[in-house]
């Protein structure tokens, strides 16, 4: 049953929003689909069926949305469910719904209720260690999977580089070709050979560092040769919030958390730490940037190395910066890069793709028709980020014929071309709770999650993801980092970026070829925007040339 056509058209609305009922019909003219008369957008069906499908499980999750609807059933509806949860029949109808409001508390009665009213539910999952806050990480013997022989490559190089105490060096490799592990068994073996000596992994963002704790939380039990103290400093983790009072072994950090704490006349996070320090930039690029050369600086003592990662292909990754910063950066890395050798004549892309480590890529670009120019003030923003103002990105994310166009286009690589996961990257957060909205009134099995998605939603809708159980996955500024789906068959990115690792990030939700456990080939569909005065936009796509098979 829909349980919502028992509602007023009003409460519908008021689900919906005005502005966004706005939007669906204005694309929905624009799409065309024969199955959908937008004239008849406000009808109560139409209203009801979009409700439940977008909205139904949020709904039926709260008590305080759940109750409404509950008091709506008529007498046989209620009796219904009152057999279905195993709830005496009894009483008089007030403290039958309040039985039933009751039992759905539970994840046994939300799952009976979503079942009865058709409509999908997401188990909640126990919290696992890796959320906490810190903790001492012990040895664990199984075996795993080892390294390929490309990265070892790189971790004997790195090691080697190590043995010297202020080494200072830049470890590149390909979007796809598994930085983050190769960097995390460095750290495993430096850990291991120094008996008192700290790690510290340095990211811009709360996912980076998400992604880089993860990563070490997989790895390190498999090599521990001892048990060590791992810390979070990022986002709501504080290095002050711990009672343990020996030293942290491995601190991942965010930079703004670092920089807000050393810049203080409290800080205490180098009392934390051993004097012995390998320090790690992810994102090597932005060492050079001011907040990040003192937190760097105040966090090195005699003797700390210094490695910087960073994930653009070849060497051309300083082609976006001016001819100042490109100095500055590999000045402070002493001028060292390391890398893999490919074999002669191959570039590291077609080397990876030749061991079936990458997936062979096609690219596609899907062009708007509006026009984009940015004041001086954006443009100085975009500059000092390198990335494009929130503002922007939300008027983007408002213009509903290209909100269409993007909806026409996954509707026939689901339907016409076979897509079964389909990664997309929106312009807002509005608009990804937009494009899954009407992807799953149109029957394309959608989910919209970001940032403020609860935990359970956001674990299940992803384990669905990977079953191939939903077709697209939406979101905005969540799954650019520290997520694995290997049987991607498309990336759409509909958020324009003047970042290059953003994008490498973004495209390498599609990379992982088949002897990693992913795709021959993927898809990669660009909404090319066209920006007025921003030509860097183009230039930065250029970098990834290699990347694309045709």
């Amino acid at each position: 049953m829909n349980i919502f056509e028992n509602q007023t058209i009003s409460y519908l609305i008021s689900v919906i929003g005005e502005q966004q009922l706005n939007s669906i019909q204005t694309i929905l003219n624009v799409v065309g689909d024969s199955e959908v008369n937008p004239n008849l957008i406000h009808s109560k069906s139409f209203l009801a069926n979009y409700v439940k499908l977008v909205y139904g499980s949020k709904l039926i999750s709260s008590r305080n949305t759940l109750g409404p609807l509950i008091e709506t059933l008529n007498t046989d509806q209620l009796k219904d469910i009152l057999l279905l949860l195993n709830l005496a029949l009894g009483g008089d109808r007030t403290s039958q719904v309040s039985s039933i409001l009751t039992a759905g508390r539970s994840k046994k009665g939300l799952k009976i209720l979503s079942s009865y009213f058709d409509i999908d539910f997401y188990e909640k999952d126990n919290i696992d260690l890796d959320k906490l806050d810190s903790f001492v990480i012990p040895k664990n013997p199984q075996p795993y999977k080892q390294l390929k022989d490309y990265q070892f490559e790189v971790m004997f190089k790195a090691l080697d580089k190590l043995e010297n105490s202020y080494s200072r060096f830049i470890l590149q490799m390909p979007t796809g070709s598994g930085k983050t592990r190769t960097a995390m068994e460095i750290v495993s073996s430096y850990l291991n050979e120094n008996d008192e000596a700290s790690v510290v992994w340095l990211a811009h963002s709360t996912e980076l560092c998400e992604q880089a704790s993860a990563c070490f939380l997989e790895v390190w039990p498999h090599l521990a040769k001892k048990e060590i103290f791992f810390k979070r400093h990022y986002g709501p983790f504080n290095v002050n919030q711990s009672d343990y009072e020996g030293k942290v072994n491995f601190l991942c950090a965010g930079f703004q958390s670092v920089y807000s704490d050393l810049k203080g006349s409290n800080s205490n996070i180098n009392q934390k730490l051993h004097p012995k320090r390998l320090i790690i930039v992810d994102e090597a690029h932005k060492a050079v940037a001011k907040t990040y050369q003192f937190s760097i600086k105040k966090l090195m003592t005699d003797g700390s190395n210094v490695m910087g990662l960073t994930a653009t292909p070849g060497r051309s990754y300083k082609s976006l910066n001016s001819e100042d910063e490109n100095r500055l950066l590999s000045e402070f890395f002493f001028d060292e890069l390391i890398s893999f050798e490919a074999p002669k004549e191959m570039s590291a892309i077609e080397y990876l793709r030749s061991k079936g480590v990458l997936a062979n890529v096609n690219l596609e670009v899907l062009r708007t028709d509006g026009s984009v120019t940015f004041s001086d003030r954006e443009l100085k923003s975009i500059s000092d980020s390198f990335e494009l103002p929130t503002d922007v990105l939300i008027r983007l994310g408002k213009d509903n014929i290209r909100n269409a166009e993007i909806i026409q286009r996954i509707v026939n690589l689901v339907k016409d071309d076979g897509c079964r996961s389909i990664i997309y990257f929106a312009t807002s957060l509005e608009q990804s709770k937009l494009i899954s909205a009407i992807l799953t009134f149109l029957k394309i099995k959608a989910v919209h999650i970001d940032g403020d998605s609860p935990s359970h939603y956001r674990e299940q809708s992803i384990i669905a993801f990977r079953a191939q159980t939903i077709e697209v996955l939406c979101n905005y500024e969540v799954l650019a980092t520290g997520f694995d789906a290997p049987l991607v068959d498309c990336v759409f990115i509909a958020r324009p970026t003047a970042s290059v690792v953003l994008y490498s990030q973004m495209i390498g939700r599609g990379l992982r070829g088949p002897a990693i456990g992913g795709k021959d080939e993927c898809r990669i569909v660009n909404v090319r925007d066209n920006f007025m005065n921003l030509p860097s936009i183009n230039d930065m796509y250029k970098i990834f040339d290699a990347y694309w098979v045709s």
